[in-house]
């Protein structure tokens, strides 16, 4: 029964953020696209890539300690394919605009390791 209570709080804590970036993520995208003059987004031109990433501690690759996370937290990418542009996130928090993917971003996500969102180096080299 404690592996039940403890798996569906799991589920619950990730889907819960998981909503809350694709809203974001959503509001990014379709707001980039009226300025555009593109139509609004449709789940079927946008992709979401997730995975646990481990962090030195809770700022999770930001500045500040983020209330309410732990170290080892998912990072998710979403992806408008009609546009290219992506957007990355770190525990739920958004990190990073990029216009396009590139052969470096694209392998350090295969990688499952993508940068803190104020380390700007490593993000130069991903652009």
């Amino acid at each position: 029964m404690l592996e039940k209570r403890f798996y569906g709080e799991r589920v619950r804590r990730y889907t819960d953020k998981m909503a809350r970036v694709l809203y974001d993520a959503y509001l990014r995208i379709d707001g980039e696209r009226e300025a555009q003059h593109l139509p609004n987004p449709t789940p079927e031109e946008v992709d979401i890539v997730s995975w646990p990433q481990t962090w030195p501690d809770a700022r999770c690759g930001f500045e500040k300690p983020l209330k309410g996370v732990y170290a080892s937290e998912q990072t998710d990418i979403v992806i408008d394919n009609r546009a290219g542009t992506v957007y990355v996130y770190h525990a739920g928090q958004f990190a990073r605009r990029l216009d396009r993917q590139t052969p470096a971003f694209v392998s350090a996500m295969r990688d499952r390791r993508l940068p803190g969102a104020v380390d700007e180096e490593a993000w130069l080299g991903l652009s």
